[in-house]
């Protein structure tokens, strides 16, 4: 199963994407990316699909970012490409006029629910005298889940940091941190852009989305020329603001996406071969790095494939197929007590019933569940 996200690779690889940033940091975007998962969004509607559009019934809580499934993957989107300006305020039916005829934008996506985000006094930054920082190479060892360390700064600049964080003087004990890596991959060619998501969770959740720092300097210079742009033509009068206004795009459809995972009829599903292939090491991997891509494919699947005739009944050894209602239950296990729900009321969504992992036509399929130890 080849990769839906092949083609934006290779203009990284070959330094086709126009970005503040060297190719050799590109290429190492790449390598990370590879052993991802990757969530392909990009054959649903963006504007019209269910789970793009999902939403909690009244009273259920929304689900947060937090709540994903993985601490770091790959989503993948499409967004339609317009040649007019006030296309949003335009019916579907007159904005299909405007649609672009070089074809739609793809929007790949690095998202981490997970740096390590820590906060440090500078000569020049927050306040003038501190600055924030977000590093990934430590992911995974040490478990914040997107809080930010503050033990490098005095108790009385705390305030001062969370006024500039989350922009609404929101607790900063309450609000988390993801970070993004953009790609807006037209033919041939792209553009990077990479942001940092705030979300709070207070009695309205809600979130903001902004640039890190070197791609607003990068993009006011070449914005209306654009020197560097892979696609000859191309103008945008406002580059930062188009990045940041489809970053706020992106983490809307993810937060939708998190409510249908927590609430809707479908799950996540991996998809890995049963054999993988062996890792190759000649020359022609330094140049094509996704033949060695060890990420799986997700999809959403209401239950697992299997060659179990549908009025076959099963045993209980091997029970055929079902659903299970969800249910609300109390998230109170000690190993969850940094989780934003611990000691609240969580909805167990639907499950169904059978195996987890099942081998198929030559592929594994494996549920995955960010909440199974709760669920069992």
């Amino acid at each position: 199963m080849q990769r839906q996200d092949v083609h934006i690779l290779k203009s990284m690889m070959k330094g086709n994407i126009c970005s503040p940033y060297s190719s050799t940091a590109l290429k190492a975007l790449v390598e990370r990316a590879i052993k991802l998962p990757l969530i392909y969004m990009g054959d649903r509607e963006l504007n019209t699909d269910e789970v793009l559009n999902f939403k909690p019934s009244e009273g259920d809580p929304p689900a947060l970012m937090q709540e994903g499934s993985y601490d770091e993957f790959i989503l993948m989107l499409t967004m339609a490409n317009y040649t007019h300006p006030d296309v949003e305020h335009m019916s579907p039916e007159m904005r299909e006029q405007y649609r672009s005829k070089e074809g739609d934008v793809d929007i790949w996506c690095c998202i981490n629910n997970n740096p390590y985000a820590s906060v440090e006094y500078t000569e020049d930054g927050i306040g003038g005298n501190m600055a924030l920082r977000f590093d990934s190479k430590e992911l995974g060892t040490v478990g914040n889940r997107g809080e930010v360390d503050t033990s490098a700064i005095e108790t009385k600049d705390i305030s001062k940091l969370q006024d500039y964080l989350t922009k609404d003087g929101a607790d900063l004990s309450k609000t988390r941190f993801s970070t993004i890596t953009m790609i807006a991959h037209l033919e041939g060619g792209g553009y990077e852009w990479g942001g940092v998501i705030t979300e709070s969770v207070n009695e309205h959740n809600h979130f903001t989305v902004e640039p890190v720092e070197g791609y607003n300097a990068f993009y006011e210079r070449y914005g209306k020329d654009m020197q560097q742009a892979p696609k000859e033509g191309l103008i945008v009068e406002d580059m930062n603001e188009e990045f940041q206004r489809t970053g706020v795009t992106v983490v809307r459809a993810m937060s939708c996406l998190n409510n249908y995972l927590k609430y809707g009829e479908k799950h996540l599903v991996e998809v890995i071969p049963a054999k993988p292939k062996k890792k190759r090491g000649n020359t022609l991997t330094k140049t094509r790095p996704w033949l060695n891509a060890t990420g799986p494919h997700v999809l959403l699947l209401d239950r697992m494939p299997t060659t179990q005739k549908e009025n076959q009944g099963g045993t209980h050894a091997s029970p055929k197929p079902h659903r299970r209602r969800g249910h609300w239950k109390r998230l109170q296990h000690p190993k969850y007590r940094h989780h934003p729900s611990y000691q609240k009321q969580i909805y167990v969504k639907p499950s169904f019933v059978g195996p987890k992992e099942v081998t198929y036509e030559g592929n594994i399929y494996r549920l995955v569940e960010p909440l199974e130890d709760i669920i069992q």
